[in-house]
């Protein structure tokens, strides 16, 4: 009966252009979920990246004061394609390359800053298979780096998690599926990046047939 609870405990989602997957995540006002973490898992080509930024593009055509925040790791994609092929409004696009020089540690600082300024809607990493920790770009590829990127990714959750709750921004992971080798079950392929990602995570869409 106490509003500001209600409103507390209420989830609003940012609308996908596919009404069938909105109705999948939570009904006809479905989409990807504020105030949390989502996954977008697939094989290559699968449409990750895509269903993603024609997201952002149509937010930004129905909510004039919608922002959007893309860090770029792949090197895939520059933001004049993202927004000369999917009309994305670029000055409401906060799009960031990352650079390998940096590390990844202090580039998801530089994102953590970004958000804390509580104006982003909607911010995405494409891909997080690709933010490599600066200690394994430094060490010989002879050495081990066991569980790096799984320590990287179990810090970004603890300092994420309350900015994003806060702002209520949805936050986006693109995740490649890799394989499990030692896996006996019939589906080998798994996300990739540790356990706290996939505790950390409201949605996961795995993209695949």
């Amino acid at each position: 009966d106490n509003p500001e609870i209600e409103q507390k405990l209420t989830i609003r989602y940012i609308p996908t252009p596919s009404k069938a997957l909105n109705l999948a995540i939570a009904g006809p006002q479905g989409g990807f979920p504020r105030g949390r973490c989502s996954l977008i898992a697939g094989l290559p080509d699968s449409g990750k990246t895509s269903i993603l930024l024609e997201t952002i593009s149509l937010n930004m055509k129905k909510d004039p004061s919608f922002i959007a925040f893309w860090l770029e790791s792949e090197g895939s994609l520059t933001k004049d394609y993202i927004c000369g092929v999917f009309g994305v409004d670029p000055e409401r696009f906060i799009f960031m390359e990352y650079d390998p020089v940096l590390g990844a540690e202090d580039v998801l600082d530089m994102v953590r800053s970004v958000l804390s300024t509580g104006v982003v809607d909607m911010a995405c990493i494409n891909s997080l298979k690709c933010l490599v920790p600066k200690k394994e770009q430094e060490i010989a590829l002879k050495d081990a780096t066991v569980a790096l990127q799984a320590r990287l990714n179990s810090r970004m959750t603890n300092k994420f998690t309350a900015i994003v709750k806060e702002y209520d921004t949805a936050f986006c992971l693109v995740c490649h599926l890799t394989t499990d080798i030692g896996s006996m079950s019939r589906d080998p392929l798994i996300v990739a990046g540790g356990h706290s990602i996939k505790y950390w995570s409201s949605l996961t869409i795995d993209m695949r047939k």
